[in-house]
């Protein structure tokens, strides 16, 4: 059973293990009716991975912002540090791929998260930011995402 929260919340969930790291982590939420959206385990996990992977990466700062519009639900982690490298760009979210192999990982994490997140219906896009850092878009088809339906119309 899923709780319903609004999707800033289902993001501070993912993000609160995550602060007081040593970087500002902000979640930058627009103004207007958020869409209440399944607090899943599995898109709490992907989150709050990709996440810790920004905050492990920041120089100074990680940014969360939440998008949405008739169409689309889309979070956009962004960092202010080295930004991904170039040579494995184009395969993370594969297995074995990382950019730390002195760190003791197997390059699962972003993997994992990626998978996660796909199989609740996103696509996760990576990228070097033109001003420098990186940054990660989940976008998840509003429909499959939002809670539309009343508890009253469930019960039906």
């Amino acid at each position: 059973v899923f709780s319903y929260p609004l999707l800033a919340a289902l993001v501070e969930a993912a993000a609160a293990p995550h602060r007081n790291a040593g970087v500002t982590l902000d979640i930058v939420t627009p103004q207007g009716d958020q869409p209440v959206v399944a607090r899943r385990p599995e898109i709490i996990h992907g989150l709050g991975n990709l996440i810790e992977n920004a905050v492990d990466f920041a120089a100074t700062r990680v940014t969360v912002a939440l998008v949405w519009d008739r169409h689309n639900i889309e979070i956009d982690i962004d960092d202010d540090g080295p930004g991904f490298n170039v040579d494995i760009l184009s395969s993370l979210g594969d297995p074995y791929t990382t950019s730390r192999p002195d760190a003791g990982g197997m390059g699962l994490g972003v993997f994992i998260a990626k998978t996660l997140l796909e199989h609740t219906g996103a696509t996760v896009r990576f990228e070097n930011r033109p001003g420098g850092g990186a940054g990660v878009a989940i976008v998840w088809p509003r429909a499959v995402l939002e809670r539309t339906e009343t508890p009253a119309a469930r019960l039906g």
